[in-house]
């Protein structure tokens, strides 16, 4: 039986982009494997159009395989999983088969931590998590003809990077919630946290394609001005 540690706090923030749709029950969860390349635990969710990527170097899987485990949390797991401003340095989940622990860390613990809650529901979600390495972008791609004015990206989607990007400035001390949008080519925009270095995002171009709107608009131009002059 696997057990599997991870901050609490990233695995919450992680779990905002995961999918809500019944029908593709495998994005319902955040998907986590050992980090292949060294410590920790990469944890990864992801709806089709955005994808959260984070890795908590401090966790840990005691027996990891190949296909990782994909965890789906309730409304009340995540809100034990929010470490608390005053008083405490932070939440661990403690995930097993039976179920899910938080243990909190305060401020001044002589032990370090004291138990928080414990949760019997099934927290794993069977199905096979789509491989997503495949979708990280190339830096060095060059936009298409088609696109090289550029994409529109969905409102929301970039809303919710922000509010990730805040929640990730909390857990060291800061709230202004910086981030830094990378064009790639014809594929999805990176999304970088500059304060997490441990995390980045993906956030898929707009189906529609919207022509022009690359510079100030018509009223700005001293064209505009005259025309309005002469009427």
């Amino acid at each position: 039986m696997s057990i599997i540690s991870l901050n609490a706090d990233l695995l919450r923030i992680c779990h905002g982009f995961t999918s809500t749709e019944q029908h593709r029950g495998y994005l319902n969860g955040v998907h986590v494997e050992s980090n292949p390349h060294g410590e920790g635990v990469i944890m990864v969710a992801t709806d089709g159009y955005r994808l959260m990527c984070i890795h908590d170097e401090h966790g840990f899987i005691s027996s990891p395989n190949l296909e990782g485990s994909i965890i789906k949390l309730t409304k009340d797991m995540l809100k034990e999983c929010k470490t608390k401003p005053r008083g405490e340095v932070g939440r661990k989940a403690l995930i097993e088969s039976g179920g899910m622990e938080i243990t909190v860390y305060r401020v001044g613990d002589d032990d370090g931590y004291v138990k928080h809650k414990s949760y019997t529901t099934p927290m794993f979600i069977s199905g096979t998590f789509p491989d997503w390495r495949r979708v990280l972008p190339n830096l060095d791609q060059e936009p298409s003809e088609m696109n090289k004015d550029g994409f529109s990206f969905n409102s929301d989607n970039i809303k919710s990077f922000c509010e990730a990007a805040k929640e990730l400035e909390k857990l060291i001390g800061n709230s202004q919630g910086y981030l830094r949008v990378v064009p790639c080519g014809d594929g999805p925009a990176l999304i970088r946290f500059p304060y997490s270095p441990n995390a980045f995002g993906l956030s898929m171009p707009g189906v529609k394609r919207i022509e022009g709107l690359l510079g100030l608009p018509d009223f700005m131009s001293p064209t505009s001005d005259k025309q309005s002059a002469a009427e």
